[in-house]
């Protein structure tokens, strides 16, 4: 007898309506991405064993929105060994990124606060109006300026009176340099950074403060030899670091983020802080693919510091946006 009854399913369908067809290849999706989500973040804890391995741990927060929704997936799905498989990883993921979770801060007003914005222009853009709002917007006291060429020289001339204090490494390549600076600089020059130039100076911040503040654009890690380079440069600057007692910026593109080794080891070799810790997961690059986006333009400082303010400036044409940071010396709060 035919059971003409609505809630009967037909040949080649499930109950609830949907063709068993589609529910296969839908149950195949779930199982390959979540492998593949796993495999990715597996292979990312090999990052030191090989260089294009060390690439996959700059993604980690995109990896765990995935993974996060894989598991409320899986969890409504009932997939209990998919789910077992991906908490692990969801874990490590999650423990990476945790430390830069947004938490609420205090502002303190300091007689020597500085702000500081450091930037890649892109050698390549010719939005210099834009970039000139940009900077007359936000009136930073020190602005480090990276891919800085003879043509952003010409255009930015109008900031000499706000920025008297300078010093310039320009090239016309993607490495050149400068540091622009309302406050006096100090015993400032241009070091030698394995065939590119880094910007050394100290910041009279008035009252017998002072600061040490050290520039750098390092090699984009593109292959074994440009990563190579990267690591070198970086263990360089390590050394500067380690020489400095006193108070100590480190900024720029490192061209790595804070979720691989590289730059987790040398952080714990200088003792130096992230001050996007606890502000944001912001991406500093690329500003054309936000969703992909990642941090690899930092400011690396010493304990002597206090944030009181770290965000990222509005997209002017180049390919990072501007990161602007607002320190304070301790104990002047």
């Amino acid at each position: 007898m035919r059971d003409n009854s609505p809630h009967a399913g037909t040949a080649g369908e499930p109950m609830n309506g949907t063709p068993r067809s589609i529910a296969r290849l839908l149950d195949v999706l779930l199982v390959t991405v979540t492998l593949g989500a796993v495999a990715v973040s597996a292979l990312a804890m090999l990052a030191e064993s090989f260089w294009v391995l060390e690439l996959l741990t700059h993604f980690r927060l995109q990896y765990l929105v995935v993974q996060l929704s894989l598991l409320l997936i899986c969890l409504w799905a009932r997939r209990w060994l998919l789910l077992a498989t991906l908490v692990p990883f969801t874990a490590v993921n999650g423990a990476v990124v945790a430390p830069y979770w947004p938490r609420e801060t205090v502002v303190v007003a300091a007689p020597h606060a500085i702000e500081l914005m450091t930037v890649n222009l892109y050698g390549g853009n010719h939005e210099y109006s834009r970039f000139v709002d940009v900077v007359e917007r936000e009136r930073p006291d020190v602005l480090l300026l990276l891919e800085y060429n003879s043509a952003w020289g010409s255009a930015l001339v109008p900031l000499a009176a706000e920025y008297p204090h300078q010093i310039v490494a320009e090239r016309e390549d993607y490495f050149g340099m400068a540091l622009f600076s309302r406050v006096p600089l100090i015993r400032a020059s241009v070091v030698d950074l394995l065939g590119v130039p880094a910007i050394d100076a100290r910041l009279d911040l008035g009252a017998d403060a002072a600061a040490r503040i050290i520039g750098v654009h390092l090699k984009p890690p593109m292959s074994a030899l440009g990563a190579s380079e990267r690591n070198a440069q970086i263990d360089l600057v390590g050394k500067l670091a380690v020489e400095e007692s006193g108070p100590l910026i480190v900024a720029g593109d490192f061209n790595v983020t804070p979720y691989s080794p590289v730059l987790v080891n040398w952080l714990e070799l200088t003792e130096l802080t992230d001050a996007r810790r606890g502000r944001g997961f912001g991406a500093s690059w690329p500003s054309s693919l936000p969703v992909l986006g990642i941090p690899i333009d930092h400011v690396l400082i010493s304990e002597d510091f206090l944030v009181t303010a770290h965000y990222y400036g509005p997209a002017f044409g180049s390919d990072h946006y501007p990161v602007v940071t607002r320190l304070s010396l301790r104990g002047e709060q």
